[in-house]
């Protein structure tokens, strides 16, 4: 069932019942924070009036909670099934990029929480669950927005950001950002072709390395500091050997970060280059599968897949077989029909 809200006062205007979805996709990206919810209805009933842009869609989510959106556009269009409406919608909580305008400024020793409470003061979003510890330096040098700092606070604790409504008689009444260690978690599910994966396609990207040089910002005299970050796993998997000693050898790269704080010490140095090159050694590789989702069948509850969870896929028919573990980073998936579910995969 879709709720729709009127855009200004939050006051709820008229339900669309699922016989009267024709069609829908939700779809959310852990890599960009992207969330929209398309859907195909009908155009001349009641509720229609209402599928106005900016007025909001409330939908469920997988697990009994809720999905606040913003109507972005709205097609009608006779055709001979009637008249039909296309409305496509985006997240609310990409409206925290239009929320306020922040000053560049410098915010001294800011722990994960307190950087989320600076972000969302003055919106109607909070902080919600924090985790993470210590202590960032934020130099805001250019005016920003409050959706793009979280995003930025997120990457250099190195956590992830989750936000969700709670609701009260059809109401939104809160609106939270958590930022967490990570989104989603292991539950055992382990998808095999053939069974209950449809098909798989494996997408390969050349840009791999497996040591980065961080350079901080360079002083008033021309020094800057350097630190050297190597990931042992990765030279095991990607380095070829020396000609001379045969030893292997790092596929190297400098980083920058993105700072004009002359003040970065060696450590907050090697833990921003760290981060970096932990991105650098997972995103080689893609896969995107279509999953047909068990957890709605009778006895199998337990075989529940969800955005950001870790998972493991089966397939003895790829040249070499495939036995990967990955993250879903992207999902989408049908409200009407659960079992129509489509994952991308990384961090394999």
């Amino acid at each position: 069932m879709i709720h729709i809200v009127d855009g200004q006062t939050d006051s709820l205007l008229d339900v669309i019942t699922h016989q009267h979805i024709i069609d829908d996709n939700h779809k959310k990206s852990l890599k960009d924070y992207l969330e929209t919810f398309d859907f195909t209805t009908f155009a001349d009933k009641k509720y229609s009036q209402h599928l106005t842009k900016r007025n909001i869609v409330i939908i469920p989510d997988e697990d009994g909670q809720y999905k606040e959106f913003i109507i972005n556009e709205s097609i009608k269009t006779r055709e001979s099934r009637g008249l039909i409406a296309e409305v496509y919608t985006y997240a609310s909580y990409l409206n925290l990029k239009k929320a306020k305008v922040i000053n560049p400024q410098t915010l001294t020793e800011y722990t994960p929480s307190t950087a989320v409470g600076f972000a969302t003061n003055d919106t109607e979003w909070m902080p919600g669950i924090v985790e993470g510890e210590g202590v960032r330096t934020f130099h805001i040098d250019n005016h920003t927005n409050p959706f793009a700092l979280l995003k930025r606070i997120a990457n250099e604790f190195d956590l992830e950001l989750r936000f969700r409504v709670e609701i009260d008689h059809n109401k939104v009444v809160r609106r939270y950002v958590d930022l967490l260690e990570r989104v989603g978690e292991w539950r055992g599910r382990e998808v095999e072709l053939g069974r209950d994966l449809a098909g798989i396609k494996r997408k390969e990207k050349e840009n791999i390395y497996t040591a980065l040089i961080g350079l901080g910002p360079e002083q008033p005299a021309g020094s800057r500091l350097e630190v050297l970050v190597e990931d042992e796993k990765a030279l095991q998997r990607w380095g070829r050997p020396h000609p001379q000693t045969g030893e292997l050898m790092h596929l190297v790269g400098t980083y920058e970060p993105q700072t004009s704080n002359l003040d970065m010490t060696l450590e907050e140095l090697k833990q921003y280059t760290r981060t970096e090159l932990n991105k650098r050694i997972n995103e080689t590789v893609e896969y995107e599968t279509t999953v047909q989702d068990l957890e709605h069948v009778p006895g199998m509850e337990n075989k529940k897949i969800r955005f950001g969870d870790t998972i493991k896929i089966k397939d003895v028919k790829f040249n070499p077989p495939l036995y990967l573990e990955a993250r879903v980073h992207t999902l989408e998936r049908s409200i009407v029909d659960p079992s129509r579910k489509k994952i991308k995969l990384g961090d394999y």
